[in-house]
């Protein structure tokens, strides 16, 4: 039987610097690794197109589960 309880979870963002020539490889032909990441790792990746600046930041939020 199960306990009733929901598991909760708690919303983390990380952001991480990348640099802007990388871009591409994280992004991928038309947005395949992108895509593929948040898919698989179960993860939001947002960032801002920052094309004359040398790093681009990337916003990640995951819904972690909290402990027990």
């Amino acid at each position: 039987m199960a306990s009733g309880r929901s598991k909760m979870t708690t919303l983390q963002r990380k952001q991480i610097s990348v640099p802007s020539t990388l871009m591409g490889a994280v992004i991928g032909r038309g947005g395949n690794t992108i895509r593929a990441l948040q898919r698989e790792l179960d993860v939001r990746i947002q960032y801002v197109n920052s094309p004359n600046k040398p790093l681009t930041i990337l916003n990640v939020q995951a819904n972690l589960p909290d402990p027990e």
